[in-house]
């Protein structure tokens, strides 16, 4: 369950290629061997190439300056009319859990396959489709996880679709489902609000489908400015409860601005703002969020399942305001004349998590733990090395992740190699840390008939390992 999840923290690349790496372009987002460049070691690891750049997008505010995201670069003409390709993503994860022996860790080969057709029939049109086939091999008929839910070895997601076309080259259409990311932060994206669900950043890449929308582009190239309207329709049955989002993106030197702001009938009022600047060798990145109203489940009181205590569920009132806000600091040093490491660090506030563990079991049953969102306080540290040692092919990575809230922790090595042009092969190992928590956590839920006549257990973590295969086609 959250072991696996966890079990992805992710290589930190250089500052241009971390959209990519990170997160993952999308696996449909890579582009054909045939579309690829000759020099490039890996899709995975390369720029992408036009046709992907003119699909996603150069990239978003924390890898390009917001005067590169125009969307003429979106209709030109292509090379093709059709192209077809994807990304195949195999992975085999184990845990070693404490007070247990090797052979009772669980395993989890939780894989996927993409597949996405790109069509341009003229250089002012286009239509592009993702269809995303998710399956785990460890996975048996009828398997349930520890709440007791059914998991099921396959399923078949509509990831994306959409339409695309100007308006006399001015504004620029997206209608579909398309996807999206706001922010600049590095593991949080507090102003990501768009998006139904919220990004998990210790996975490889970012697996979340498309959102249905509408969305409006006004490009300003003199200015470097970028402006977006974008009606979100996802779920609605009746137009009053139609989502509205404006972003508006400001270049100023060598430093980038975005302020955003979204609405919707029966939910949380929504200001962000977001920054990355280059200062001498360093890039400083931020985000705040404003929220009135919080749009979640929050508890508060004591929890004690023997004497039948259990937290209330606070109502917060909705003309509360609620603060997020991420701060990231990256540097790079040169150690040869061709060869350089990377340091960085990230911190992030969050006004409505908990400052401790105690109430983990009952978010848990009551759905309301939310990965890297539940505590008030964490950090990040992370270091990496592109080609270290003459070997061009090979990524190292350090990182740690910390809930500073119930003092968990979560450390990996990351080590990412090019055997092929299109294959690439990463293995890492993950020691969880610290008091038992976020990061470390171990859980254990006495019976609670009806709900959960059994009860459930939940070792506490100790080491994470894993070897993940992506191909590109």
């Amino acid at each position: 369950m959250y072991t696996l999840l966890l079990a992805c923290v992710l290589p930190a690349l250089p500052h241009a290629e971390r959209e990519a790496e990170m997160f993952g372009p999308d696996p449909a987002a890579t582009a054909s061997p045939s579309e690829s460049s000759a020099t490039d070691p890996a899709a995975s690891t390369a720029p992408p190439s036009d046709r992907d750049t003119d699909v996603f997008g150069p990239g978003t505010p924390e890898t390009s300056t917001p005067g590169l995201l125009s969307d003429q670069g979106l209709l030109k003409e292509a090379d093709a009319a059709l192209a077809l390709g994807g990304q195949l993503f195999l992975r085999f994860n184990g845990s070693f859990r404490e007070d247990e022996s090797i052979g009772e860790g669980p395993l989890n080969g939780a894989s996927l396959l993409d597949a996405f057709a790109d069509v341009r029939p003229s250089d002012r049109v286009r239509a592009y489709a993702q269809l995303r086939f998710n399956f785990d091999y460890t996975v048996e008929p009828g398997e349930k996880n520890e709440l007791g839910q059914e998991v099921a070895a396959f399923s078949l997601q509509l990831a994306q679709v959409w339409a695309k076309f100007d308006l006399g080259r001015v504004a620029y259409v997206t209608a579909g489902r398309q996807r999206i990311r706001w922010g600049t932060g590095r593991f949080w994206n507090p102003s990501d609000f768009v998006n139904q669900e919220i990004r998990n950043s210790v996975d490889f890449f970012d697996q979340r489908v498309g959102v249905d929308m509408l969305k409006l582009h006004f490009p300003f190239e003199a200015l470097g400015w970028n402006l977006y309207l974008i009606s979100s329709f996802a779920g609605v049955d009746l137009l009053e409860d139609t989502a509205l989002a404006a972003r508006a993106e400001m270049l100023f030197g060598e430093l980038e601005l975005a302020l955003s702001a979204s609405v919707k009938k029966d939910a949380p009022l929504r200001f962000g703002a977001d920054v990355s600047a280059g200062i001498w060798i360093f890039d400083v990145r931020g985000e705040a969020v404003l929220s009135r109203g919080l749009g979640r489940k929050l508890f508060e009181g004591e929890l004690d399942f023997e004497k039948g205590v259990v937290p209330e569920e606070r109502d917060p009132d909705d003309d509360d305001w609620w603060f997020q806000g991420v701060a990231g600091l990256e540097a790079s040093f040169n150690y040869t004349d061709t060869r350089s490491f990377s340091v960085g660090a990230e911190y992030f506030y969050n006004q409505a998590g908990y400052s401790s563990a105690e109430l983990y079991p009952f978010l848990f049953l009551n759905q309301a733990f939310v990965p890297l969102y539940t505590g008030a306080h964490y950090a990040s540290i992370y270091g990496f090395a592109q080609a270290p040692f003459d070997f061009k092919d090979l990524t190292i990575t350090v990182s740690t992740l910390s809930n500073l809230s119930d003092v968990s922790f979560l450390s990996r090595l990351d080590v990412q190699y090019v055997v092929l042009q299109y294959l690439t092969v990463n293995a890492f190992v993950a020691g969880h840390w610290g008091q038992i928590g976020e990061f470390k956590l171990g859980l254990d839920v006495p019976a609670l008939p009806p709900l959960l006549p059994d009860g459930f257990t939940l070792p506490t973590q100790s080491v994470d390992v894993g070897v993940a295969l992506r191909m590109n086609f």
